[in-house]
């Protein structure tokens, strides 16, 4: 919503936060004149929070980067992870962005 009426005393129509995901942040770029001010713009963080999967046992292992778009990426389970055991990842990558696609544990 806009933070008050214009410089009639009307209402004023709020603005589209577009990209707009629960949880994410929006910024909102504001003009004032005379006291009285606007929204102008409204930019919002359009990556999810990435849910870890359940892992039971096993420990999450993080992705190597953001995705394409520059959002989090959850991480993945590495079942079967012994203390002091080793871990191997296949990862796939597609124009420069990679991912962890499975994890196996010894």
């Amino acid at each position: 919503p806009q933070p008050g009426p214009d410089e009639n005393g009307c209402t004023l129509a709020p603005v589209c936060c577009e990209g707009a995901q629960a949880g994410g942040e929006c910024t909102t770029d504001m003009s004032c004149t005379n006291g009285r001010c606007i929204v102008d713009s409204c930019t919002c963080d359009s990556c999810p929070d990435p849910t870890p999967p359940a892992c039971e046992g096993g420990v999450l292992f993080p992705q190597p980067g953001p995705d394409e778009n520059g959002c989090t990426l959850a991480p993945v389970c590495c079942e079967g992870a012994q203390a002091g055991g080793e871990c191997t990842t296949d990862m796939s990558c597609t124009n420069g962005f990679c991912v962890v696609d499975s994890c196996t544990c010894e």
